[in-house]
């Protein structure tokens, strides 16, 4: 594979040529038509040469050793025909909810809006609910009771006042609670380590 040279700018347009021309042959060396596709789209001209793949822009060339599986090669899955009713349902799991209808367990949700539109509100709701009493907000939708880990990672103020209130609204009593971080971004190692102890002795989380 070749090797962009250490005393050269690593932001020139040289380097930044040689670079995107190894990463074409990692991710699709084995897929001609990609290649050629993805090197056309940075005006890049790629060949196929004995076990190397060349690249030229302008007066740069890249010769890139594809002799191995490059790594990241997509594998193609041949198509087998159409599929049988019963064998496209064949191994279905049924959801399985944690705020039922609503929130599945082992997906990651986004809860987007505008600023001021309740999202801190909503998943402060749930976090207090799932805790607490079994059925989310004021509907009939079940919550399987659980730890909750809140991690705010900005707006910590606001975030403590809604947390106090909603408890106090509800009567609820505040058990114990971890402080995290406030620049999560910055310091997310630490965060999960300062969580470990707690979370162990909460019972883990969903």
């Amino acid at each position: 594979m070749g090797v962009v040279n250490r005393n050269e700018d690593a932001g020139s347009p040289e380097a930044v040529f040689r670079r995107q021309a190894n990463k074409i042959v990692s991710a699709f060396g084995e897929i001609p038509d990609r290649v050629k596709q993805e090197a056309e789209d940075f005006e890049i001209e790629a060949v196929r040469e004995n076990g190397h793949w060349v690249f030229t822009k302008g007066e740069w060339t890249e010769t890139v050793d594809v002799s191995g599986k490059p790594k990241g090669e997509i594998e193609l899955t041949p198509y087998k025909g159409l599929m049988p009713s019963d064998e496209f349902v064949d191994g279905y799991t049924p959801a399985d909810y944690l705020i039922d209808g609503i929130m599945q367990r082992g997906y990651v949700y986004a809860l987007t809006g505008f600023t001021g539109h309740g999202k801190t509100t909503v998943a402060l709701r749930m976090a207090h609910d799932m805790e607490h009493s079994g059925c989310f907000g004021d509907v009939d939708n079940e919550i399987e009771s659980g730890a909750v880990v809140f991690l705010a990672g900005e707006n910590t103020e606001n975030v403590r006042l809604q947390w106090m209130a909603l408890n106090a609204h509800h009567e609820t009593e505040l058990r114990e609670e971890v402080e995290g971080m406030r620049q999560t971004s910055k310091n997310a190692a630490t965060v999960d380590k300062s969580l470990l102890p707690k979370w162990g002795r909460l019972g883990g989380t969903d």
